[in-house]
This record gives C-alpha cells, sequence and structure tokens, in this order.
C-alpha cells in the first residue's frame, strides 16, 4: 500500500485538490474579484494538472509497451475522447447557452494537435535528429478518414438551409451521428486488425534512438489492467479540473471582452497536455509513427465520437441546439491544413521545414480567434 501511495502520488493530490474544489466551490469560484484569490487558483488547478499529466503518460508509456502499437496510443486516444465528450457534455447539462462550444472545442483541439502540436514536434524532432522517419499509409489513412468526418460535421452545415447559421436539424444531426460511428468502427477495425501494420513505426538503424520502453518494462511488477485503470483513474481529475479551470476562463474572457471561441481554445490546450507529453515525448525518443498516432488519432476519435455524442444528447434529450457550421476563415485554415498533409504523404521522412509550415497555420488560428 505504502508503495501505490508514492507512485501515484499525482492521483491522490489531484483527488485530494478536486475535493478541495467541491467543498469551497461557493467561496473560491463565485466571486473571482480577489485578485491575489483568482491567480493562486490558476496556479493550484494548472499546476495539479499538469502533475496529472505526467501520471498518465508513465502509465500509457506502460500500457504502450506491453501491447505495441498502434493499441498504446489507441488505448490513451479513447480514454481520453470519452472523458472529454464527458466534459463537454456536463457543461451543457449545466446550462450554458453557447450554441457553438461544441464546434468551438472540436476545431481547436484539430489546430492544437494537427499543426501546433505536430508542428512542434517536427521542429524538435529535427532539430535533435536531422530526419526522421514515418509511415505515410499511415497519415493516409488517417487523413482519408478525417477529410469526410470534418467535411460533413463541421462544413456542410455553414451551407444548408434546412437550419440558419450553422445550426444542425434533426435529419442531419441523424445523419452525422449514423455516418460517423460507422466510419470509425471500420476505422478501428482497420487499425487495430486488418492492417495495422500503416500504424506500425518503420525500423529504426541507429540503435542508440531506439526507444526504453523495453527497460520500463522490465522494471515494472503490475498487470496490464492495473495500468489501464490507473490512467483512467488519473485522467478523471484532469477533466474535473478542467470544469473548474473553464470558470477561471470565462472569467478572463468575460472581464477582458475576449473572444466566446477562447474559452473553448484555452480548455482544450490545459486538457490535451498528456496528449501533447505524450506527443513529444515519442518524437524525442525517434518514434515519429508513435506521436502521428497520438495526435492524428486524437483528432479522428474526437471529431467521430464527441459530435454524435453531444447531437444525440442536446437533440433527444435536453432540447439545446448546436451550431457545427465554421466561418469562411475557419474553413479556409481547415483546408489549408488538410493540403500540407498531403504533401507530407509525398515522402516517408520529416524534417523541420514541415514543422515550421505546420506552426505557422497554428499561429494563423491564434490570430483569427482574435480577429
Amino acid at each position: 500500500m505504502p508503495s501505490i501511495i508514492r507512485l501515484e502520488l499525482p492521483l491522490w493530490v489531484g483527488v485530494f485538490t478536486v475535493i478541495l474544489c467541491v467543498i469551497f466551490d461557493d467561496i473560491w469560484f463565485k466571486n473571482l474579484s480577489d485578485s491575489i484569490g483568482y491567480y493562486c487558483l490558476w496556479v493550484l488547478i494548472v499546476g495539479v494538472m499538469m502533475w496529472l499529466s505526467f501520471g498518465v503518460i508513465q502509465h500509457e508509456r506502460l500500457i504502450g509497451a506491453r501491447v505495441g502499437e498502434p493499441y498504446g496510443t489507441l488505448t490513451l486516444t479513447l480514454v481520453f475522447t470519452v472523458i472529454e465528450t464527458a466534459l463537454i457534455t456536463l457543461i451543457i447539462l449545466n446550462g450554458n447557452k453557447y450554441l457553438g462550444l461544441t464546434r468551438d472545442t472540436v476545431f481547436s483541439i484539430l489546430m492544437i494537435m494537427i499543426n501546433g502540436v505536430m508542428g512542434l514536434s517536427l521542429i524538435v524532432g529535427g532539430l535533435k535528429y536531422s530526419e526522421q522517419v514515418y509511415n505515410p499509409r499511415g497519415i493516409a489513412s488517417y487523413l482519408l478518414i478525417l477529410g469526410p468526418l470534418t467535411g460533413l460535421s463541421l462544413v456542410l452545415p455553414s451551407f444548408t438551409e434546412s437550419a440558419p447559421g450553422g445550426e444542425v436539424s434533426m435529419l442531419m444531426a441523424i445523419f452525422i451521428i449514423i455516418f460517423s460511428l460507422t466510419l470509425y468502427g471500420v476505422f478501428l477495425v482497420i487499425q487495430t486488425q486488418r492492417n495495422k501494420e500503416y500504424f506500425q513505426s518503420v525500423p529504426v538503424k541507429d540503435e542508440a534512438n531506439i526507444s526504453t520502453h523495453g527497460s520500463d518494462l522490465e522494471r515494472d511488477s503490475h498487470s496490464l489492467k492495473y495500468h489501464i485503470l490507473l490512467l483512467t483513474l488519473t485522467l478523471l481529475p484532469i477533466f474535473i479540473l478542467a470544469k473548474y479551470l473553464s470558470i477561471l476562463v470565462s472569467y478572463a474572457t468575460t472581464k477582458h471582452d475576449l473572444p466566446s471561441a477562447l474559452d473553448a481554445m484555452l480548455i482544450a490546450m490545459l486538457v490535451l497536455t498528456p496528449k501533447i507529453i505524450d506527443t513529444l515525448s515519442g518524437v524525442w525518443e525517434n518514434e515519429l509513427q508513435r506521436s502521428i498516432n497520438s495526435v492524428l488519432g486524437t483528432s479522428v476519435a474526437i471529431t467521430a465520437l464527441l459530435i454524435p455524442a453531444v447531437l444525440g444528447i442536446s437533440y433527444f434529450f435536453t432540447g439545446h441546439r448546436v451550431e457545427l457550421g465554421l466561418n469562411p476563415a475557419e474553413i479556409t485554415l481547415l483546408v489549408i491544413t488538410f493540403f500540407v498533409l498531403l504533401i507530407d504523404l509525398s515522402d516517408e521522412r520529416a524534417n523541420i521545414l514541415q514543422g515550421i509550415v505546420h506552426m505557422v497555420l497554428f499561429c494563423s488560428f491564434i490570430i483569427s480567434v482574435f480577429d
């Protein structure tokens, strides 16, 4: 028992912080005019979320060492997606009236992961290794499903006439739910059974750069089920704390008259911290394919699962309307992003130039939020 307490210290600190937030909710979060208290809450919540993220990554690494790719990153991706969906649903059920919350959250995650995180990863990998290899068939498979998912869910509603202003009609909602879940189900079969070699790393000749997952596994005495359970439990406080963090972000955006989309972007960036760390650790260990699986796998899962879940709950249970249609600037940025990914497919080697291009697109996304 003492070893479990010591090894899972981030989890216990996270649980304790959540309990404190629940107990002192009325005192800490109802009146945020006290600047010192406000910034102390920021430091507390963000600091604990970051610590929890390192605990999540440790369990994900050991799961990946036991089951191999793409199952390692897929496990974290699915757990992350389920809890992120629950978080957005909880915010809606708690009375959030902003119709574009789901759209802004999904689009922010796409831009952060594909352009921000992938761009930074390719820059880090390019600086350390000059070039890194990946499996272009994996990116092609991700892009093949990500294109229709984003196009039909986020672009098409901007042009349909049955619902105004990018809203989704009941007929369109049913269509999006069915085709999203069907496409993702087929994709999982391809990824985990029929063509899983598309998502596995290309062998690296330089043995000095091989991952140390094997040595981690030799030192670990816990079962696979243990790590999956602890990974899930460690993620839970992150998403609960993200709900409280959203209160702090909303207060800041309201006080300083900042764009509503900034809420979704900031929360997505902080909640994505475990995935960001996982991706960067992959390129640092010369496992670019694992990083690509993390980036594009998260993008596909969020688009295919979060949108149908929110649509189903909103239209069939709560009656909450949902806006999914992107504006012309966001559509343009999405198209350019996919065009760059197509260029990435032209070679199985990545360098720093590709990372810089993705980072330029990410900076464009940041500017578009404020412009």
